[in-house]
């Protein structure tokens, strides 16, 4: 990797339970006047790797894994702020892993952010235990 064209940030630790919702963050400072990047969320040891992909301006279902099909999304409104954050809905047991969340400026111009989502049972066993 070429560390002139990449920025890889720090990693993001955040925790979810079964069956909720979650938000995995990415947040960069746009350039002024500048359009909305590429994005492209994938989850790390997953083929094919991507989550949720945003590109011109649309979200790109055929890149989209199916096991994310209709559980992630963007805040659509929050993109021009630089607010690249992704929701997660129905959180599993087996989406727990490394995300990354890769914006795309140009050929020569990438960030990465890693976020690391931990799933827990919690909610899950207090939800049965309570019976």
């Amino acid at each position: 990797m070429n560390h002139s064209k990449y920025k890889l940030r720090r990693v993001d630790r955040v925790f979810a339970f079964i069956g909720q919702p979650v938000i995995l963050p990415c947040l960069q400072t746009l350039p002024k006047d500048s359009e909305v990047p590429t994005i492209e969320w994938s989850k790390r040891h997953l083929r094919p790797p991507y989550v949720f992909v945003y590109r011109q301006n649309f979200e790109v279902y055929a890149e989209k894994h199916r096991d994310f099909e209709f559980r992630t999304h963007l805040f659509m409104t929050l993109l021009q702020h630089g607010n690249f954050s992704m929701r997660l809905s129905n959180v599993r047991r087996e989406d727990a892993g490394v995300y990354l969340c890769k914006t795309i400026w140009d050929r020569d111009n990438q960030d990465v952010k890693r976020v690391e989502l931990v799933v827990d049972w919690g909610s899950f066993l207090s939800f049965f235990l309570s019976f």
